[in-house]
């Protein structure tokens, strides 16, 4: 199978233009892939990108996601609504938790 480099992808594109279509998995002598439903991808172009730990935090950041709408164009005229992230987001139950910790003080 083909490689790519890290360094060959726009790391601005995870979570925009380049999505999660599923999830590899591996053990017992089996290697399969999942696909998230209603997916229609195809792997005619599969490649294999293998990662650094710091290249993977930076993926990984990159593609945590608080929803926000943008919109976009597409070349037939249609408007399409992404989901892009513009912040990490908190669960509310660990901030109480953490500002109960703290005696409800910021600690800012």
């Amino acid at each position: 199978m083909e490689e790519i480099k890290f360094s060959e992808v726009n790391l601005y594109d995870f979570g925009n233009e380049i999505q999660i279509a599923g999830t590899i998995w591996t053990g017992k002598d089996l290697a399969f892939i999942t696909l998230i439903p209603d997916k229609q991808e195809t792997f005619d172009n599969l490649k294999v990108m293998p990662l650094t730990l710091p290249e993977w935090e930076q993926i990984i950041k990159q593609s945590d996601i608080l929803e926000t709408e943008i919109f976009k164009q597409d070349p037939t005229g249609v408007t399409k609504v992404l989901v892009r992230k513009s912040q990490r987001q908190i669960d509310s139950y660990l901030q109480w938790d953490v500002f109960k910790r703290d005696n409800y003080s910021c600690r800012y």
